[in-house]
């Protein structure tokens, strides 16, 4: 382990000497001019919406929901079938380089 001398005080490594410290940077401004200020962010209103009526739950599913669950069932469908033919070349490759 090493030690430094300063003015014959001996410090152990990563001791940092603050009488010997500058009051300046190294772009020469003050050290009190480099406190960072972060802006806060304003308190959120957080209110919570009505629960809604099962006439408005119902239109809904009916209007919104069922488009949805239509488009993402056929995307789905379609990556499974990727998914799958993907597979199959894989298990081809394999069995192609152990004959």
């Amino acid at each position: 382990m090493r030690f430094y001398v300063y003015n014959n005080i001996i410090d152990p490594p990563g001791y940092i000497h603050t009488k010997h410290m500058s009051k300046q940077d190294p772009w020469k401004r003050n050290k009190a001019s480099t406190t960072t200020v972060y802006p806060q962010q304003e308190a959120l209103l957080l209110n919570k919406p009505r629960d809604a009526t099962p006439e408005e739950f119902n239109e809904w599913v009916e209007t919104e929901l069922t488009l949805q669950t239509n488009r993402q069932f056929k995307l789905i469908i379609v990556a499974t079938v990727l998914q799958a033919f993907s597979w199959l070349c894989v298990m081809a490759i394999l069995y192609l380089n152990f004959l």
